[in-house]
């Protein structure tokens, strides 16, 4: 994947929020996302987006109200890319983990990871799926920081975790490095300072300062998407999906 790992990405306007997350991490912000038709272009399966071309999102309050039932179309069709809810992993063991670790679960995560039924609300046109890890890992870069994979790429070409931070700063890093695996290979090029570590932070980025934003947008990007993509009948747009592409309408199909 391509992308502009030099450029500096400022938060819009009616989201403060320190550069780094709502927890401060050795990782720059970015999203990696899909096309929107053509209202954002994307040669390859995810593209890179500085996080400052996002659209805005609407006031967000953790409970995920607005996270409603699939149609029953799109939810026959995302059936068959579902995870068993016993394969999502144990969130009771790693509540266990984050208490020894003095690290706090935000509450719109639990609600999230502890209901199949609401995961099963989110679809995806990469067909990623929601798996937890095995453990809170270190996070790679951060001495202080450790993180939890939630969502899969159904290719492993991206995975995203939960940032926690010991002060009860959280964020979402998005990363198609392994970083949960990358304290069991310590030694293996992988010291602080050497390519295999450079290149691991350069393709991290924080993605969203909290869960909740990042599953509405995510949820909402994955939604459009459908409907966009679908020619065989036009697709009703509700308003939140008009104003998000209308975004974009200004500025051409871009992909930065």
């Amino acid at each position: 994947m391509d992308q502009p790992m030099d450029q500096p990405m400022d938060q819009p306007m009616d989201q403060p929020m320190d550069q780094r997350g709502q927890a401060p991490t050795p990782f720059e912000m970015g999203w990696w996302g899909t096309g929107l038709g053509r209202y954002r272009a994307c040669d390859s399966t995810y593209c890179f987006y500085a996080y400052d071309s996002l659209p805005p999102l609407p006031p967000l309050d953790g409970s995920l109200s607005w996270l409603g039932a699939l149609p029953d179309e799109l939810d026959q069709r995302m059936a068959i890319y579902r995870n068993p809810p016993e394969e999502r992993g144990s969130l009771a063991r790693l509540r266990e983990d984050a208490d020894r670790l003095g690290l706090v679960l935000p509450a719109d995560f639990l609600r999230l990871m502890s209901s199949p039924e609401l995961q099963d609300r989110v679809p995806s046109c990469t067909a990623c799926y929601f798996e937890l890890g095995e453990r809170i890992a270190p996070c790679p870069g951060s001495p202080q920081g450790y993180i939890l994979r939630f969502l899969t790429d159904q290719q492993a070409v991206l995975a995203w975790y939960l940032y926690l931070a010991p002060d009860g700063g959280y964020c979402v890093l998005a990363s198609d490095y392994g970083l949960d695996e990358a304290d069991e290979a310590d030694g293996e090029d992988g010291e602080d300072g050497s390519p295999d570590a450079q290149a691991m932070e350069a393709q991290t980025r924080v993605c969203a300062r909290s869960f909740e934003e990042f599953i509405y947008r995510f949820w909402l990007e994955n939604t459009l998407w459908f409907k966009l993509s679908d020619r065989r009948q036009p697709q009703t747009l509700t308003p939140d999906e008009r104003r998000y592409i209308a975004h974009y309408e200004g500025q051409g199909a871009s992909q930065t």
